[in-house]
C-alpha cells in the first residue's frame, strides 16, 4: 500500500463534499462521512503498519506525531485565526489551551469540543486513536485468523452505547446539567475519543481480514451484492437521519450508529477496487483529486464558511437561500485553492523535516 488507492481517495473526496455541504447548510450533514473517515483510518493503518504492535512508548509517540504533523501547522494557524476573529477573553484562552494540546474532544460540552475551529475535534479524537493503535494490534494478535469475533463484539458494543445514550436522553436528566452538558448524548455517541476509537477499531479488524478471498473467489457475486446493500443502506440511513423516526426514535442513535455498516462496505469495496462504485464513481479523477487534499479542506472549510456566513448576516441581516448557495460556491473555491496551496508548498516541506 505504498501508493494511494485511487478508489479510496475518491471515497474521501465524496465524503469531504458531503461534510462541506452539511456545514454550508445544503443537504446532508455528512455524518456518514466522519464515520467513514474513522473506519478507513483504522483500516489503512492496519494494512500499512501491521508490525507496530511492538512499539515502545517513545516509538509510539513518534509515530503519532508522524501521523498528524502535516496537519498540525494548519490546525494551529486556523486555531489562532479563530481565536482572534471570535474575540479574545478568558474562555477563549482556555479554549486555546485545549486546542493546542488537542484535548478538546475529551470535554463533553459544545463550548469545548466545538471551540475555535469547530471541526478540529476530529483531529483531537484521531490523535487518541493513533496512540492506541499498537495496543489494538496486540489485542488482535490474540484473535489471529478469527478477527471477525472482536469485530462483531465491537459493533455490538457501539450499538449498546448508542442505545444507552438514547435511553438516558429520554429521561431528561441531561436537561438539568450545567455548562452545555445537556448535549452529552451527541458527545457520547459521536464526538468522544472512545466512540471514535471503537470506529477506528472496526477499521483495524477489517484490515486484518483477508478481503482478497472475496475479490478472487466471489467477486462476480459478492461484490455486486455488497454494492447494492451499501447503496440501499446509504439511502435508508439518510432518510432515517432527516426524519429521525426509526431506530429507537433518538436523533443521537440515528446520528451515529446507523452509518457504520455502509461505511464498512464502502471501505472494503474501494480497497478491493472492485465493482461499479469503485471503478466508475469512486475512481473519478475529480473525486480522487479532492480526496488527496480532503484532510486540509476539512480543517479549512469550516472557518471560511463561518466567516462568510457572519459577514452576510452583518451586511444583510440574515441569509436567505440565494446567499446560502452563493456563499457555498465562493467558500468551496476558497477552500480548494487554500487546501491545494497548502498541500503543494507547506505540507510537503513540513513532512521532510
Amino acid at each position: 500500500m505504498s501508493e494511494k488507492n485511487q478508489s479510496m481517495q475518491g471515497l474521501r473526496g465524496l465524503a469531504f463534499i458531503s461534510i462541506f455541504l452539511g456545514h454550508a447548510r445544503i443537504g446532508t450533514k455528512g455524518v456518514w462521512a466522519v464515520c467513514t473517515f474513522c473506519i478507513m483510518s483504522g483500516f489503512l493503518m492496519t494494512k500499512r503498519h501491521d508490525d507496530y504492535y511492538g512499539l515502545s512508548l517513545k516509538e509510539n509517540v513518534q509515530n503519532v506525531w508522524r501521523q498528524i504533523k502535516k496537519l498540525y501547522p494548519l490546525h494551529i494557524v486556523l486555531m489562532l485565526a479563530s481565536f482572534v476573529y471570535f474575540g479574545i477573553n478568558r474562555v477563549r484562552i482556555l479554549q486555546l489551551f485545549m486546542n493546542v494540546f488537542l484535548i478538546q474532544s475529551w470535554i463533553p460540552s459544545p463550548g469545548a469540543y466545538f471551540s475555535l475551529n469547530g471541526v478540529s475535534w476530529y483531529l483531537s479524537s484521531t490523535l487518541f486513536c493513533y496512540f492506541m493503535f499498537p495496543f489494538l494490534l496486540r489485542f488482535l494478535k490474540v484473535y489471529k485468523g478469527k478477527e471477525i469475533i472482536p469485530l462483531l463484539i465491537d459493533i455490538l458494543l457501539l450499538f449498546v452505547l448508542a442505545y444507552l445514550g438514547t435511553s438516558i436522553e429520554k429521561t431528561g436528566i441531561f436537561n438539568i446539567l450545567p455548562w452545555g452538558l445537556n448535549d452529552f448524548p451527541r458527545w457520547f455517541s459521536y464526538i468522544s475519543p472512545f466512540w471514535n476509537l471503537a470506529l477506528f477499531f472496526i477499521g483495524c479488524c477489517l484490515g486484518k481480514l483477508n478481503l482478497n478471498l472475496i475479490k478472487e473467489d466471489m467477486e462476480s457475486v459478492m461484490v455486486p451484492v455488497l454494492e447494492i446493500i451499501g447503496v440501499i443502506l446509504f439511502v435508508f440511513n439518510e432518510y432515517c437521519y432527516f426524519t429521525q423516526t426509526f431506530l429507537a426514535g433518538s436523533k443521537w442513535f440515528v446520528y451515529s450508529f446507523i452509518f457504520i455498516p455502509q461505511s464498512m462496505i464502502f471501505v472494503c469495496l474501494t480497497y478491493m477496487k472492485s465493482g461499479v462504485l469503485s471503478k466508475k464513481i469512486f475512481s473519478n479523477s475529480i473525486l480522487v483529486w479532492l480526496g488527496n487534499i480532503s484532510a486540509y479542506g476539512y480543517l479549512i472549510h469550516w472557518f471560511v464558511l463561518v466567516f462568510m456566513h457572519r459577514y452576510i448576516q452583518r451586511i444583510y441581516g440574515g441569509i436567505n437561500k440565494k446567499w446560502i448557495i452563493v456563499t457555498a460556491i465562493v467558500a468551496f473555491v476558497i477552500t480548494i485553492v487554500a487546501s491545494y496551496s497548502y498541500s503543494l508548498f507547506i505540507a510537503k516541506a513540513w513532512r521532510k523535516r
